[in-house]
């Protein structure tokens, strides 16, 4: 019983520290507004507990080396719940996300 291999393409070390830093103001000014802001504190955390039930269900199915129709199910009622609170954040700071172009490019606006 062997494993596949993948072939990897090899990535480029200097475009990944760029990338690296590019977001990494971005986080930090997240991060800053987390510290303050309570509505982004409870986006947060909503998002955190819908991403925990989702790899508890996804890890309870790989142990038993099956995932049942249910399982899949409540996948995917997370996974579209977490969907759903993005787009509702994003449409109620539309204006803010227009305003600013790296912001609008991310949402594809």
């Amino acid at each position: 019983m062997g494993g596949k291999f993948s072939k990897n393409k090899l990535v480029d070390s200097s475009s990944m520290e760029d990338s690296y830093f590019r977001y990494r103001s971005d986080l930090t000014s997240y991060e800053a507004a987390d510290g303050v802001d309570t509505s982004l504190q409870d986006f947060e955390k909503t998002l955190h507990d819908q991403a925990d039930r989702v790899i508890g269900t996804l890890a309870a199915g790989a142990k038993a080396q099956s995932l049942t129709i249910n399982n899949l199910t409540e996948v995917i009622t997370d996974l579209r719940e977490m969907h759903l609170i993005s787009a509702k954040i994003i449409l109620t700071l539309d204006k803010d996300i227009r305003n600013d172009k790296e912001l609008s490019n991310l949402v594809g606006c």
